[in-house]
């Protein structure tokens, strides 16, 4: 090939008149060199030679070199090890022309059109995961994402694990956040999720259909090896780690997610290129497309029916936790909250004890004050008890002299029992509990106890030593106990 001032001397001599036959002369070329430059339009230009075309040695091995690189994610030099390993004769520098050649033919087919949905049409989920100082100690945790695909306006949450559970919660607190649900979710085919990932026969996991359309959401999966069709829950990962996770320290799992919520925060105030403007103020116009929250979450955990022992205590994940007495011999729901506490809610779906889930498996977790109710009072007078009763039930003294008359040698006991429900109870639970002992003309602390944990969840307050007395005032306090005079039908008429 000549070089570009040999190319411009033969058009302007050329141009000028002089013959083919004098222009190669001066020149010291061809004529045929300079016919060939004289017909063609353009200057000459150099042209690589295919060298490393098929007949490269690495042609052989280009099925493993695109599994290594792009599901893999090895780079170069570590393709040329395992391939070494297994045979492979090319040298090094011709494996990396080869997958650059690769590389270049795989660019036609991930040119692609912008994507742009809908307000309120379509919400990306995803999660990943990073190591965190935690207190102490470095302890693995997910992070899940939720970014509404229109508004870019995003919510990040974390989890000790990555179970369908956490990730149910993980989803629902995104909703809560926004307000609302998106018509669709587009994710990957993770196993939480999906049950068969294979296109021919691909199902959807059948709990993770329930889940969604109890929120009336559309699912969606991506594509195999398309990850840019949810590109827009991508790049907030990698923000997060530069700007949170590195170099991050937290007192205790509480304290991260108070932050990562401070972060999340401030992320949807950020101004984005993408839509030039900050999430925020976009979602503004997008949470009016948004679709109607249910009331209630959703509760789908058949595999966390748990029955209460008669020590107060449940077995779950591989440890026992405590509940309030009231709750003993009876059925609960259980959860893990994030993989770092253990929710336990009622039949009616109160939440009636929380523990922290601990990391060695084995472990009796016990809080005292779900056996405080249990514990015997001191005893103390019928009159006492009487005026307390009262003074809690104004206008049960019908029931009071009943169980006199029914429970004459244990009224002090029972009706003891029954005040001390108070602590534990509603009181207008527990005064719900005596009329129906009116109406069935029982009367005994084992019909209103009996009565209160099948149709009543427990409020506990945490008792104090003489709290059965603590509203009255000290004079009252000093005159009940003082030296006094009592006429024996007192003690007859409930056979003390």
């Amino acid at each position: 090939m000549i070089s570009m001032d040999v190319w411009t001397t033969i058009k302007v001599l050329y141009n000028r008149g002089v013959s083919i036959r004098q222009i190669a002369k001066q020149l010291k070329i061809s004529r045929n060199t300079v016919r060939k430059y004289l017909n063609k339009e353009g200057p000459p230009r150099y042209k690589k030679s295919a060298r490393y075309g098929s007949k490269s040695k690495w042609e052989g091995w280009k099925k493993e070199i695109i599994e290594m690189y792009y599901n893999k994610k090895f780079v170069g030099s570590r393709i040329f090890e395992e391939l070494k390993k297994r045979g492979a004769e090319g040298s090094r520098t011709g494996l990396y022309t080869y997958l650059k050649r690769i590389k270049q033919e795989d660019i036609s087919g991930r040119i692609r059109e912008r994507y742009e949905t809908g307000p309120g049409d379509q919400a990306q989920f995803d999660w990943s995961p990073y190591t965190v100082r935690i207190g102490s100690e470095y302890r693995k945790i997910y992070v899940f994402c939720i970014i509404l695909s229109f508004s870019r306006f995003k919510y990040y949450v974390a989890s000790f694990d990555k179970t369908q559970q956490s990730v149910f919660l993980a989803i629902e607190r995104a909703f809560r956040y926004f307000g609302g649900v998106p018509r669709r979710l587009l994710m990957d085919n993770a196993k939480q999720m999906v049950e068969e990932p294979n296109p021919r026969i691909f199902r959807w996991n059948r709990k993770f259909l329930e889940f969604l359309g109890y929120y009336g959401v559309e699912p969606n999966v991506h594509g195999i090896r398309r990850p840019f069709t949810k590109g827009k829950v991508e790049e907030p990962f990698s923000y997060l780690e530069n700007h949170f996770i590195k170099g991050g320290e937290f007192k205790d799992f509480d304290d991260l997610l108070g932050k990562l919520q401070e972060f999340t925060d401030n992320y949807n105030r950020r101004h984005n290129l993408g839509i030039n403007t900050t999430p925020a103020a976009r979602f503004e116009e997008e949470k009016k497309h948004l679709g109607v929250l249910p009331r209630s979450y959703f509760v789908s955990m058949k595999e966390e029916w748990r029955k209460v022992n008669y020590d107060c205590l449940l077995s779950y994940g591989g440890n026992k936790y405590s509940v309030p007495f009231g709750y003993a011999s009876k059925h609960v729901w259980v959860r893990s909250y994030l993989g770092y506490k253990v929710q336990i809610f009622s039949q009616s779906g109160k939440i009636i004890a929380e523990h922290l889930i601990p990391r060695i498996k084995g472990q009796v977790i016990i809080k005292d004050e779900h056996y405080r109710g249990l514990r015997r009072y001191n005893p103390t007078s019928i009159p006492r008890l009487r005026s307390r009763f009262l003074e809690l039930f104004p206008g049960y003294e019908e029931f009071l002299e009943k169980l006199a008359v029914q429970k004459k040698a244990s009224f002090r006991h029972h009706l003891g029992r029954i005040i001390a429900l108070t602590e534990i109870y509603k009181r207008e639970d527990v005064a719900r509990a005596l009329d129906s002992a009116l109406e069935y003309n029982v009367f005994n602390h084992d019909y209103v106890f009996a009565y209160l944990t099948s149709n009543c969840d427990i409020e506990y307050r945490p008792f104090e030593q003489g709290s059965l007395f603590k509203d009255w005032d000290e004079g009252t306090i000093k005159s009940l106990n003082k030296d006094v005079r009592r006429d024996l039908g007192v003690y007859e008429s409930v056979g003390g």
